[in-house]
């Protein structure tokens, strides 16, 4: 089925799109339906009863961001340097963001998640924005250290607030 909207650009130009649905390939193969009960109470269980600890792998990442911290901290990094570095942040909260519900730090994940749309939105890391991914990095390193698990209650939330407050508000001081 194809088709073609009336769309208009950035510009106010009349563009022609066309819409592909692709043929679903993968039904076929796994069939229909849902799955049993017991299957999905197994796997419950298994998130749930999980022995993995999760903090030595977050700390592994944790130390992957202060490495790249400390490296933009240098006063003598072109913007170049700078922007290769701030990308360089971005696979190990990447990794924080991906893991940390399995392991029960939901407000760890949101807090990565936050970075996350930080780095991806900053157009150019200047001193405050710098200072700004270093406070995310001491929030998640104090979430674990006292290890906040869950949504960390009022502590957390305020956390969470706090942290999309002021990168909202340095987001949109860039973008005038």
């Amino acid at each position: 089925m194809t088709g073609t909207p009336d769309t208009k650009g950035k510009k106010g130009k009349k563009l022609d799109a066309q819409y592909l649905h692709p043929k679903n390939e993968l039904k076929p193969k796994v069939g229909s339906g849902g799955l049993e009960e017991s299957v999905i109470q197994s796997a419950q269980k298994t998130i749930d009863d999980n022995p993995t600890d999760f903090k030595p792998y977050a700390i592994e990442h944790l130390l992957k961001i202060k490495g790249v911290l400390c490296a933009l901290d240098a006063d003598n990094l072109d913007e170049q340097a700078v922007a290769e570095l701030t990308q360089r942040i971005v696979e190990p909260v990447m990794q924080i963001k991906a893991h940390s519900g399995m392991f029960k730090f939901s407000l760890l994940g949101q807090v990565a998640d936050i970075c996350l749309f930080f780095i991806e939105h900053v157009e150019k890391l200047d001193h405050k924005g710098l200072n700004i991914l270093h406070v995310f990095f001491d929030s998640m390193n104090l979430i674990i250290q006292r290890d906040m698990r869950g949504d960390g209650g009022i502590e957390g939330e305020t956390l969470y607030i706090e942290l999309s407050d002021v990168s909202q508000t340095y987001l949109k001081q860039q973008s005038f």
